[in-house]
């Protein structure tokens, strides 16, 4: 989980919605057992960025 964590900190920098760079900025991460949840939240606009990572079993 934290690998794929820090490939979006990494990589997914720019803010979708109004373009602002989070160079400091870090996704968090949850499981629910089937699925981890990584969000961001842009400092600047306050928009959600999310991506879902489907575990089987």
């Amino acid at each position: 989980m934290d690998r794929l964590r820090e490939r979006y900190s990494d990589a997914d920098r720019t803010c979708s919605e109004c373009g602002y760079v989070d160079t400091d900025g870090e996704w968090s991460a949850k499981t629910t057992g089937s699925r981890v949840l990584y969000r961001h939240v842009c400092p600047s606009c306050g928009a959600i960025e999310t991506r879902t990572l489907s575990l089987k079993k």
